[in-house]
């Protein structure tokens, strides 16, 4: 996948030109992160003083805008092979793991291939350059950078997922049964809890072992471990009551 992220590399660069463009001629965006839709609309809203800054940020915008423009062409290329042999398997298989959405599988698969060929999590982090050097002296033992050496595709992408595990999950809260009481008088609106993810394959196994991530099967019911009955009861049955409903959270006998 050399094509995409070339196209990555450019997007990236043409972002940095532009704010380091607005930069200089102090505009300084205000918010927790870039690139989002109220920093497009930031953009939108610049208005220079003089002809020659609006030109040049104008077309500052337009590169961008034709960076984008050219990686969706390219991913959008790239997706009539995801359900394709010998992609379709791993590709349904990995998105099962945090930061890792289905072209980043394909791009992990397409790289790897087969992902027997590690014997252990040592052997994987060298193919992909994730193993820093070091330096000893006696007892003292200092590390240095990554080396630029490996696959720079694959690293790139397991670099991406291991993004993810910085922060914890979004999860959601599970219906207690009051709501799903209610839920059920109304036709079946209730969400149901997720199921249960089946057990890492080998090449899942792999992936964490290279983001030196340690996997721990959580069991089926560890969503409903982390929920309170009493505090889900206490928040949901006085937003139901007050649309109307009737809710009785005694256990049904």
């Amino acid at each position: 996948m050399p094509g995409r992220g070339d196209a990555v590399e450019d997007l990236t660069r043409a972002k940095n030109r532009l704010a380091h463009f607005l930069l200089r001629h102090g505009r300084v965006w205000q918010g927790p992160t870039t690139w989002t839709f109220k920093y497009r609309y930031w953009l939108g809203d610049q208005n220079l003083d003089e002809a020659a800054p609006t030109t040049a940020f104008a077309r500052y915008r337009a590169i961008v805008e034709c960076r984008e423009a050219e990686l969706e062409a390219l991913e959008a290329d790239l997706a009539c092979y995801l359900d394709e042999e010998p992609f379709a398997t791993p590709v349904r298989r990995l998105p099962a793991h945090r930061g890792v959405d289905r072209l980043g599988a394909l791009v992990l698969q397409a790289e790897v291939c087969d992902w027997r060929r590690f014997a252990n999590s040592a052997a994987a982090g060298a193919f992909c350059g994730l193993v820093p050097p070091g330096y000893s002296s006696g007892e003292k033992v200092q590390r240095g950078s990554l080396p630029h050496a490996g696959n720079a595709d694959l690293r790139r992408q397991l670099i991406e997922s291991a993004w993810a595990y910085t922060t914890g999950p979004s999860l959601g809260p599970v219906p207690g049964p009051g709501q799903a009481q209610a839920g059920a008088r109304r036709g079946g609106g209730c969400h149901r809890p997720r199921a249960h993810r089946p057990p890492l394959r080998r090449d899942g196994r792999v992936v964490l072992m290279a983001l030196r991530i340690t996997y721990a099967d959580l069991g089926p019911d560890y969503f409903q471990r982390r929920v309170d009955p009493e505090r889900e009861r206490a928040h949901l049955v006085p937003r139901l009551e007050a649309l109307g409903y009737s809710v009785n959270t005694r256990p049904a006998a």
